[in-house]
């Protein structure tokens, strides 16, 4: 769900295109037939089976996205999902949390309406922390991550393109040394081409 354009309401004329979305995904229960088996050095010994109900808990997110003049766009975004309401067979895990993901966005764009190839260059960054829904050991396992990236129009030539070559890294620590755990260093490297529109367009005879 996402909201109309609500800059207006504020009045100011560099502040555009201001809009929130909301996300929800309800409660999931999942039943399953399964067989739980105990293995030895004599052998297999099936000691459990049945219908296995699984609880899978709600996933709300929400978000809010606006422009500085025409050049910047920031975005904010939420996540949230209970997971320690995560239940298998009636029984609730405890090496589980609650996930909370907080990110942060920015994108800078020198001119929307000129041509020139360094003119419609986008440059992006952000970062965001997120609560994972481990524990280990009594410790909670969190991320945290920077990202950073740039689209290279493919037809520089018209203003307001559409068409781009996306080329994005991420860096991220996950985890703590604490309690003898781990940590772990993240790193994504990403290329893509987005066509934003048609390219062949039928002439007219």
């Amino acid at each position: 769900l996402i909201s109309s354009d609500l800059s207006k309401l504020f009045g100011e004329s560099d502040f555009k295109d201001f809009r929130i979305g909301l996300s929800f995904s309800p409660q999931v229960n999942l039943s399953s037939d399964s067989t739980n088996t105990f293995t030895s050095l004599i052998g297999d010994y099936e000691y459990n089976s049945g219908v296995t109900k699984t609880k899978l808990p709600y996933r709300l997110g929400v978000g809010a996205s606006f422009k500085l003049t025409d050049n910047y766009l920031f975005v904010l975004d939420y996540l949230h999902q209970p997971m320690s309401e995560l239940s298998w067979g009636g029984i609730k895990t405890t090496q589980m949390q609650d996930i909370s993901k907080y990110s942060f966005g920015v994108e800078y764009r020198p001119s929307y309406n000129s041509t020139g190839f360094w003119k419609q260059v986008m440059l992006r960054g952000g970062a965001s922390y997120e609560n994972t829904p481990y524990v280990f050991n009594g410790t909670s396992v969190n991320q945290l991550s920077v990202y950073a990236g740039l689209s290279l129009p493919l037809d520089f030539e018209r203003a307001g393109f559409t068409n781009t070559i996306d080329i994005g890294f991420q860096y991220g620590r996950r985890g703590t040394t604490d309690n003898k755990l781990i940590q772990e260093n993240i790193y994504k490297f990403y290329i893509t081409i987005n066509f934003g529109e048609l390219w062949f367009i039928p002439t007219e005879r």
